[in-house]
């Protein structure tokens, strides 16, 4: 279950792609044109990350009743 919801890998599989083996699998998505793609990000910026991260999500304030 990804984010609550009925979805599962077979369904976003093609289904003459749906095999097993899954070398077989990855042959196939990839004769499909299906791509994966990483980004990582140099271990130098970790801290810039974290105070860009920081600034984007600042604590919740607690609520005065």
């Amino acid at each position: 279950m990804i984010g609550g919801n009925d979805w599962n890998i077979q369904q976003a599989i093609p289904a003459d792609c749906v095999l097993n083996d899954p070398d077989r699998v990855r042959q196939c998505l990839s004769a499909d044109g299906y791509r994966l793609v990483v980004h990582y990000q140099p271990a130098s910026g970790y801290r810039t990350f974290q105070f860009i991260e920081a600034g984007l999500f600042p604590p919740s304030q607690p609520s005065s009743s």
